[in-house]
């Protein structure tokens, strides 16, 4: 990787933060901050590699299994990362409900999965109720999925095939913050190829979200 694209993936990451320090400044002192992470390096990626068996989620009632059992089979599987205090988590709740509405009904499988440790999948669920997201929310348990999946940062979007094999993994779009700024409709570009059978676009290098903690 050259100098300059080096340069250009840091300058993104510094607005990022920027943008999100700014947002949490006009929030007030009371709203919950989450850290917010600063890559020095590409963001990881699983894209390739299939999902482990082992994982195990909790629903809303405290009952444990294997993420993969509640996969349909010969369906493509979405699962979301989020955070129920992450302010870029509530940028995307209108673009997620309207995003799961259009590919629900297309046959794919969608799940939100609840990440950070100090939130309970109550604050999620209420969230999910809130923004009339029409898919279950769990708990991802001891952050299992989001370490083998390598997610590090929600929202993060997570592609996987009906062999359970991790085909895109990254931001929803490009433009958190607002809606009518988005140039890069990654994950909408992603669920329509492989839809389609067509080849799933990588996605970008610098994701807005905050640190999973």
């Amino acid at each position: 990787m050259s100098r300059h694209e080096n340069s250009k993936r840091l300058m993104g990451r510094v607005l990022t933060t920027a943008l999100l320090l700014a947002t949490f400044a006009a929030l007030g002192a009371d709203a919950p901050a989450p850290p917010i992470t600063l890559p020095m390096a590409p963001v990881p990626t699983a894209v390739g590699t299939k999902m482990p068996a082992r994982l195990r989620v909790a629903n809303d009632e405290g009952a444990i299994a294997p993420l993969g059992s509640y996969f349909p089979q010969g369906k493509w599987v979405l699962l979301l990362f989020l955070g129920a205090q992450d302010p870029v988590t509530h940028g995307y709740a209108k673009r997620i409900h309207e995003l799961a509405e259009t590919y629900s009904k297309k046959g794919v499988w969608i799940a939100g999965l609840s990440v950070n440790q100090q939130e309970k999948l109550a604050e999620l669920k209420s969230l999910a109720e809130e923004s009339e997201w029409p898919f279950p929310v769990y708990r991802d348990l001891e952050q299992n999925a989001a370490r083998a999946l390598k997610v590090n940062e929600t929202p993060i979007a997570v592609l996987i095939d009906p062999g359970n094999v991790v085909r895109y993994s990254g931001a929803i779009d490009d433009s958190w913050s607002d809606e009518r700024l988005v140039n890069d409709p990654t994950l909408k570009r992603a669920l329509d190829a492989a839809l389609s059978g067509a080849t799933i676009p990588e996605a970008p290098d610098v994701v807005p979200g905050s640190a999973i903690h």
